[in-house]
């Protein structure tokens, strides 16, 4: 079992690289606003879920259903009339291709 957990981790960590490279974000793998990933990352530390760290999980199926979660949350914002400027919008564009990038990378490695 640990074989495996440490197999499906250096999987979706070379995946997790190649998109943010791919997808060129800001250059150094960062956005310039709270991911939507960071966002589950709070929620998860206020609602005592998990290590506060560990978004993604053990797993690759873990890995995948964050990153459908985070997908979904920016197709459905909490607060959709709020206005953004056009820089998280560009950034947002970018966060959505790595998820979706992140994502056909992740069911590569099942």
């Amino acid at each position: 079992m640990a074989m495996e957990i440490t197999s499906n981790y250096s999987s979706y960590v070379t995946s997790y690289t190649d998109s943010t490279k791919k997808v060129d974000m800001s250059g150094n793998g960062m956005l310039t606003h709270l991911s939507q990933m960071m966002v589950q990352r709070a929620e998860n530390w206020m609602n005592g879920i998990g290590g506060t760290n560990d978004i993604l999980g053990s797993t690759v199926q873990s890995a995948i259903r964050a990153t459908e979660q985070a997908l979904y949350d920016l197709d459905h914002p909490l607060s959709p009339d709020s206005v953004k400027s056009i820089e998280v919008q560009r950034q947002q564009v970018k966060e959505r291709a790595f998820y979706q990038l992140f994502l056909v990378k992740l069911e590569g490695c099942l």
